[in-house]
């Protein structure tokens, strides 16, 4: 498989990233899903810190998934 270096930002934070190029698009989807959840999130709960915001986003994801 051949592997793709790229940066993702995710609540102004950037991660670099090395993942196979096929998994290119799932992973820009995710972090977009990701930001816009937060975005909403922050609309809603306008006194929450960024950590409680990702993890309300972790938890509804994870629920999700089970």
């Amino acid at each position: 498989m051949q592997q793709l270096k790229i940066k993702v930002t995710v609540a102004n934070r950037v991660y670099p990233l090395t993942i196979n190029r096929k998994d290119e698009e799932g992973v820009r989807k995710a972090v977009k899903t990701i930001e816009d959840r937060l975005k909403l999130y922050e609309a809603k709960f306008e006194a929450r810190d960024t950590q409680d915001l990702l993890s309300m986003c972790l938890l509804e994801m994870a629920v999700k998934v089970l």
